[in-house]
């Protein structure tokens, strides 16, 4: 990725641009070395276990210090969205892992702990980019063992 191409197909400066490639460098999309252009970061299994487990625990979290926070409408809703993402993930549709993804994201910001959304966020946002592409790489009754934890959990509160 050439900032000088990117200012010009975007129609900016530098510095927002500059300032996009070192966010999308935290969030691990991209990758940077010194002297080169920064490149779109590729595909790493090894990266993409490391992410997971480490995102896993963030999510834990949110839910413990999330589902207390749920209104009684945003509660309906993400018991809504996690029962289409089990029915998801029962079918093995990649779809699903990333609807459970994102809906415990929205547990990290029911939460009210910035510190807590501010780590899951760009982490989330890796492991999405790092998932596999292959159906046949996912653990699906882990995945759907969680998801049903999580809806047991979203309807017990």
């Amino acid at each position: 990725m050439n900032d000088d191409d990117l200012t010009k197909w975007l129609g900016v400066s530098r510095t927002p641009v500059r300032e996009a490639i070192a966010q999308l460098h935290t969030f691990g999309l991209v990758d940077i070395e010194a002297n080169r252009f920064p490149r779109v970061a590729r595909r790493d299994d090894a990266l993409y276990a490391e992410a997971t487990a480490f995102l896993a625990g963030l999510h834990q979290l949110a839910r413990e210090w999330g589902l207390a926070n749920l209104t009684t409408t945003t509660r309906r809703q993400t018991s809504k969205d996690v029962a289409a993402a089990v029915k998801q993930l029962e079918a093995r549709d990649i779809s699903g892992v990333s609807a459970l993804l994102d809906i415990q994201g929205r547990l990290a910001v029911a939460s009210g702990n910035n510190l807590l959304v501010q780590a899951e966020e760009p982490l989330r946002i890796r492991v999405k980019f790092l998932s596999p592409a292959d159906p046949d790489a996912f653990d699906w009754d882990a995945l759907i063992v969680a998801s049903r934890d999580l809806q047991a959990l979203v309807a017990k509160e």
